[in-house]
Order: structure tokens, then C-alpha cells, then sequence
């Protein structure tokens, strides 16, 4: 992927949990946040394992953005499923 090509919104719908390991769900995570200008969304499943990734991912993005003056929104969106 170019990282100079950015999309105003990038949007990862039930991403992560197809990655193995932390190291490549957090490489995945840098790498869609470097490709918005404006918006990351990210959406798992609403289970324990899901919020795990997601928190991950925030975590991990947390620290990217301190090396980076971006003006970006992180969206994190865990799916319950039907009430």
C-alpha cells in the first residue's frame, strides 16, 4: 500500500480478529490510522475478545500518535448483536 494515497474515512469491520498475533494486529492498526486524513473506523465483535482487540488497538494507536501531528478521529465500535 502507498502512504501517501489517504481516504478521508477508513473503515476495518471485523479485521483484527482475523489477524494472529498483537504484532500484526497493531502493524494493521498503524497502517489504516496512516491512510485516513480524517476518520479510523474500527469494528469487532461484542465479546470479551473483541473489546480486547479493540483496547489493543487504542492502545496502540495511542502511541503512534505521539509521534505524528494528525488531526484524525478514532472510532471504535464493538457489534452486540440483536437485544
Amino acid at each position: 500500500f502507498s502512504l501517501q494515497v489517504q481516504f478521508d474515512l477508513v473503515v476495518a469491520a471485523f479485521t483484527l480478529s482475523e489477524l494472529p498475533s498483537v504484532n500484526e494486529r497493531e502493524e494493521a492498526v498503524t497502517t489504516l490510522w496512516r491512510k485516513t486524513s480524517s476518520y479510523l473506523v474500527l469494528v469487532e465483535n461484542g465479546t470479551k475478545e473483541g473489546h480486547q482487540m479493540l483496547m489493543e488497538a487504542r492502545d496502540s494507536l495511542l502511541k503512534v500518535l505521539k509521534y505524528f501531528r494528525k488531526q484524525s478521529t478514532v472510532i471504535l465500535l464493538s457489534n452486540v448483536g440483536p437485544v
